[in-house]
This record gives C-alpha cells, structure tokens and sequence, in this order.
C-alpha cells in the first residue's frame, strides 16, 4: 500500500485516463451503489444484447442520447432510463466510472483501499478480458476483503504490482460491493 503521497494523479499501474479518487465518504458511496442498482435493474430488462447494453449505459453514463438508434432510444425512454440521466452540467452520477465497477470503486475507496483503475468489459474493444476493478489496500483489508470476494464469487489476484478483483460479470462486482457494506464494520481500523 503506497502513502497517500506516492499515488500520482494519473498513470497509476501503467493505466492511461485514470485519476485519483482519494477516500470517498461513506454516504457518497452509498448513493453511488443505490444508483447503480437501480440502473443496472432497468438496463437488464430493457437489453437484448451486450451492444445494446453497452449503448444504454454509456448514455446514462455521460447524459448523452444522440447515438442511440431510434428504436433503441424509444426502448431506453419507454423502460424509465430516461428519467435516471442526471443533471448535464454534473461530471456523473457514478463519479465519470462505468455502470457496473462503479459501485465496487467506491465501496473500496470508502473502506480505505485505493483504486486505480476498472473496466466492465466491452466485448472486443476492452482492455480487460472481463469485468475487473485494480486496486492497493492495506493487508488487514485485503485478509477481510479476500472473504468476501470468495463468497461472490469473485476472484483476486495480483497484477502490475496491484491487486484486482475480476468476476464473471458486472452482477458479480455489484453484489460484491453490497457485500462490502453490509460488512463495512470489518473494514473499521480506528
């Protein structure tokens, strides 16, 4: 685990486009995970398929609708996604992080551990193979967090001198972070 003052603000692990996220207040990672919930609820009824899917949640993600085909935006606003965009002048209801690692980063960020990077997959075009959150965390963290990430299934491992948490899909990542608060008390140290 690196001092707060060895993290740089970009380029952490060799990631391009990152940036310091710091300790996140419990209530903000709260609403971070409320929110995500409720997208990814309606996002799973609403897509046929990962395209869809991932054109859906890059408008919630950026308020953005215009490259949404007709059919599919009548479809994103007949499911209520419409009513989940937040305010444009705000960077992002999920802090500029994708729908499904955002909850998670937050989770973590608030427990103490430090991220550095997250992807939910993309199909072909992403750079992570599966949906995965990269991460420093104290060692009494990771004994705690290495239990709960076994009992969603999840993995851990080692990558580019961090930690990762990689699962099968981006349910797996939230239900871990649901899990991380209900057991937040594991993470108070003092």
């Amino acid at each position: 685990m690196l001092e707060e003052n060895e993290i740089p603000e970009e380029s952490w692990g060799g990631f391009r486009d990152t940036w310091y996220l710091g300790r996140v207040p419990l209530a903000e990672a709260r609403e971070v995970l409320a929110y995500e919930r409720k997208v990814l609820g309606r996002l799973d009824s609403a897509c046929d398929s990962q395209v869809e899917f991932e054109l859906m949640a890059y408008a919630l993600e950026w308020g953005e609708t215009d490259d949404l085909p007709p059919p599919l935006l009548r479809r994103f606003n007949e499911e209520g996604l419409g009513d989940l965009i937040r305010d444009p002048d705000d960077f992002s209801p999920l802090g500029g992080l994708e729908i499904g690692v955002a909850g998670l980063v937050h989770a973590l960020s608030a427990t103490g551990c430090v991220t550095a990077a997250s992807c939910r997959w993309h199909g072909e075009t992403s750079w992570s193979d599966c949906p995965a959150v990269f991460f420093a965390a104290p060692a009494q963290r990771v004994e705690t967090l290495a239990e709960l990430i076994q009992a969603r299934g999840c993995g851990l491992r080692e990558s580019r001198g961090l930690l990762v948490i990689e699962a099968a899909s981006i349910a797996d990542l939230h239900s871990l972070a649901e899990l991380i608060f209900e057991e937040i008390g594991g993470f108070q140290t003092g």
